[in-house]
């Protein structure tokens, strides 16, 4: 049986990888007197496939991707959802 998996992508890795920047210089941008550079290093590295992102999180990348480029950039550029067919098993589609 086929059915739909509906989820979202994050897009970090790629974006960056599209304006040539690292994850050093987007920590470094987004590192404000609150949160020490390597700490945002370390929080950049545990979203590479993240299960969760606070809503903080994003916005901080977004500005720091804006300071870095001065681009605008919204969370459609970060996030992408779509809906992929996925093959299950019949004993688990009768779950």
């Amino acid at each position: 049986m086929m059915t739909i998996m509906p989820f979202v992508k994050w897009r970090l890795e790629a974006l960056l990888a599209e304006l040539s920047i690292s994850r050093y210089e987007l920590a470094h941008a987004m590192a404000n007197e609150s949160s020490s550079e390597k700490s945002r290093l370390t929080q950049l590295y545990r979203l590479k496939d993240p299960k969760n992102v606070s809503l903080q999180t994003l916005a901080d990348i977004l500005s720091a991707l804006h300071d870095l480029t001065g681009q605008q950039f919204t969370t459609n550029d970060l996030l992408e959802y779509t809906r992929e067919q996925a093959a299950l098993f019949e004993s688990e589609a009768q779950k």
